[in-house]
């Protein structure tokens, strides 16, 4: 049943939109005492990482989005048509995808286009669309000899390698910032060992990629 046939006075209605509201409410609490004890107990170390900045950002979404899917869950297994909740997860989880790629330092124009592909996913994925379109998609390709490539295939394997692509970047950053701080390292070692660290890395990245399309 398309989700919004339902009556927006019913019953059901009125209590999957109290249940929204109670997890908002409660994830909000949770996430204030989470941070209060990390910023008392690790005073120094959340305070020189920029943790509790990054805890702000978020832990809310997260908690509210894991309440919620917590219901969803529930309510599948008992078979309830929770469609309000639902819709709801969705738009909370992916805000905080939104939110975590925010964290970045990528230009702007690349957060704008990651955040529109995550909405036009969650949209299709509230509007029951998303497993039809990837099934369009799973159905276009070709084969050589043993190996089918299709358009859902490569899509993930450009997804999956741009991820640890970005990941690789981070991490090669990390390292590098490690290595100049150490006076142990000559600066030609230290210059070698980064290349060679970011290269493996990236070859990780692609062997990683091209597994996830099937080669």
């Amino acid at each position: 049943m398309f989700p919004f046939e339902h009556s927006i006075f019913s019953t059901s209605t009125m209590l999957q939109s109290f249940s929204v509201l109670v997890s908002m409410v409660g994830a909000y609490l949770f996430c204030n005492i989470i941070i209060k004890i990390l910023n008392f107990s690790l005073k120094e170390f959340v305070k020189s990482n920029k943790v509790s900045d990054y805890l702000e950002t978020l832990l809310f979404p997260l908690l509210w989005g894991l309440i919620l899917w917590t219901f969803v869950a529930v309510s599948i297994e008992f078979q309830l048509d929770l469609w309000i909740t639902r819709t709801a997860a969705v738009l909370i989880t992916s805000w905080a995808i939104t939110r975590f790629i925010s964290l970045f330092d990528f230009q702007k124009n690349h957060i704008k286009l990651a955040h529109l592909l995550v909405y036009t996913i969650a949209s299709l994925e509230i509007f029951g669309l998303l497993h039809h379109v990837f099934g369009i998609m799973d159905s276009i390709g070709f084969t050589i000899g043993e190996l089918n490539i299709t358009l859902l295939s490569v899509l993930k394997g450009g997804i999956t390698f741009a991820f640890f692509l970005w990941g690789t970047i981070i991490l090669s950053r990390r390292i590098e910032t490690e290595l100049k701080g150490s006076v142990k390292i000559e600066p030609s070692l230290q210059t070698l060992f980064t290349k060679l660290i970011r290269v493996s890395l990236i070859a990780f990245s692609v062997l990683i990629a091209l597994s996830s399309v099937g080669l």
